[in-house]
């Protein structure tokens, strides 16, 4: 056990023997010391949850699920994805090479202002660029305890936001510190038998939604955020065949679900009490439907614009033409933008998500980039005309005023500890209910997954990336049929509240490697990438590259 670092205990450190000078141990004895603290720690944890739960016994459901998700993260760890060694050396090449550029950019913006190169990976360095030459103040920020300065990723966001002559710095250092951290994972995330294995951690975050990073050996990484090149590397087991299953649309159909609840509750409120319903309320389930009406962001492009003249079962088409594809077809006409190269399709779909966790015109403005705060103004004034979405808003910021706690319908509660009048506070509660339920029917759907193909080699889970999972299977079609439908229906979970049922559909790709079978991305057009599922795929795997294919450069 030579990775266990256990500080030089000595017997005084835990037994007072009243000696003056402590006894020195020998290491195996540190090691049952380390040991039996650990056993006895993870007693007094559970001591205090068990008071816990006995207190909020609506909360027990949740930690015996949480507690169950330990076994299916368990398997996914162990078993690891299986790293393409050709598409890996291209990768470190491409990645390397941006490195590179990156860094020669920002040390010809460092030189013009103080000189001088500039390390983008080094703290007291940026300190001081920071504040003795761009005259910008660090920010303080608490970590553990303890306050300090700091450059960190969400502090070099604001000062991006504060600071227009430090953009293009900024957006360098950035850029170093993904492309650093990529090379690194590229270089040594990979274990010794040609897999990747990380470490998925299931308790980690607040709303319950799953991270991941590198496993308890140093190797691997977050598998969940990495780029479609990237995803590339990761390829199938011999005889093996990939799927992605991923949630359609999930956040934006669990939103409709809330609104839907938020304005029955109202509804029932009134009538019991005697008041008068509001109006609002009968429109309490036009957000739901425009989720399930097949197409959502046409859906909200004609409600949300309706001068547009859309068709309807109401007005006929020519020759029976199908209403719902020629009002897409009306919704992303790229010779009627609705905005510089933007469809009123690609507005809503964009605009739509910020606006459902009621993000501000500007901040919707930045992440989307290429659009103006006042578009997005105007976006939201007709969204929220149509959609009773701002009802649900003021319901959870009413909540989390009062009582600082919110508690999903699926049970999961969280407490918030932040200032309940601050706007951060109250978009971090709005944003908690849809993330964690679509994290917690995913996981759900991924366990009965795990718990059907358990011993099997039918069928594995490889991983789980946020609203989807990914599986491989045994590279034959009639198996490929047969397993897609089987965990196509074990990942769809119902939902019901008051006369409404939620299911959240899933897309099925299949593929032989992690990525996208897209030619706008790769040269080649990725032809073991993955593609939609459509009852069969004709495709065969290509012939696997060695290193030694790679050609010189």
């Amino acid at each position: 056990m030579p990775w266990i670092d256990t500080g030089q205990l000595t017997q005084d450190d835990y037994i007072e023997d009243g000696k003056n000078e402590p006894t020195p141990l020998d290491v195996m004895t540190q090691y049952w010391l380390y040991n039996g603290l650990d056993c006895a720690v993870t007693w007094e944890v559970n001591t205090a949850l068990d008071r816990i739960l006995d207190k909020y016994p609506e909360c027990q459901l949740i930690y015996k699920f949480e507690r169950a998700m330990q076994a299916p993260a368990l398997d996914m760890m162990r078993r690891g994805f299986k790293v393409d060694q050709h598409w890996r050396a291209e990768m470190i090449d491409e990645v390397g090479a941006e490195l590179k550029k990156y860094e020669g950019r920002l040390n010809a913006l460092a030189e013009v202002i103080w000189g001088r190169e500039l390390n983008g990976r080094s703290p007291p360095q940026l300190k001081a660029f920071f504040k003795d030459w761009l005259r910008i103040p660090i920010p303080i920020t608490r970590k553990k305890g303890e306050e300090k300065e700091s450059l960190d990723r969400k502090v070099l966001e604001k000062l991006y936001e504060q600071y227009f002559y430090a953009k293009p710095i900024i957006s360098h250092i950035l850029a170093i510190r993904d492309k650093t951290k990529t090379l690194g994972t590229l270089r040594t995330g990979i274990d010794s038998d040609g897999r990747f294995r990380t470490s998925f951690n299931v308790a980690a975050t607040e709303t319950g939604r799953w991270s991941s990073s590198e496993n308890a050996f140093g190797t691997g990484g977050n598998l969940q955020n990495i780029t479609e090149r990237i995803r590339r590397m990761f390829i199938a087991d011999d005889g093996y065949k990939l799927a992605y299953i991923d949630l359609e649309q999930a956040e934006a159909r669990v939103v409709a679900l809330l609104v839907y609840e938020c304005l029955l509750r109202m509804e029932a409120w009134c009538a019991a009490f005697g008041f008068e319903v509001p109006a609002i309320c009968s429109a309490k389930e036009l957000y739901l439907d425009a989720c399930e009406s097949g197409d959502l962001h046409t859906t909200v492009s004609m409600l949300t614009w309706p001068e547009l003249g859309w068709s309807t079962d109401e007005k006929p088409l020519a020759n029976d033409g199908n209403h719902l594809a020629y009002n897409r077809r009306v919704a992303d006409d790229s010779s009627r933008p609705f905005y510089r190269d933007f469809t009123y399709r690609d507005i809503a779909k964009r605009l739509g998500h910020g606006s459902n966790y009621r993000g501000s015109p500007f901040g919707i403005a930045q992440v989307v980039g290429k659009i103006e705060a006042k578009i997005v103004e105007a976006f939201q004034k007709k969204y929220f005309a149509a959609f009773p979405i701002e009802s649900w808003h003021k319901d959870v910021v009413e909540k989390v005023q009062l009582y600082g706690v919110i508690t999903t319908p699926l049970g999961r509660r969280r407490q918030f500890f932040g200032r309940r009048y601050e706007d951060a506070t109250h978009r971090e509660a709005i944003a908690y209910q849809p993330q964690s339920m679509v994290g917690d029917l995913l996981n759900l759907g991924l366990w009965r997954i795990w718990n059907h193909y358990k011993g099997s080699r039918e069928a594995q889970l490889l991983a789980q990336i946020h609203d989807a999972v990914v599986i491989q299977y045994i590279d034959n079609p009639a198996i490929e049929k047969r397993v897609i439908e089987t965990c196509s229906r074990l990942i769809q979970t119902p939902v019901q509240l008051g006369q409404r049922t939620l299911t959240i559909p899933n897309d099925v790709k299949v593929g032989w490697n992690f990525a996208k079978a897209d030619p706008k991305l790769f040269a080649d057009g990725n032809p073991d990438g993955l593609k939609s599922y459509k009852g069969q795929d004709d495709r065969r795997r290509s012939k696997a590259l060695g290193l030694l294919d790679r050609p010189i450069r």
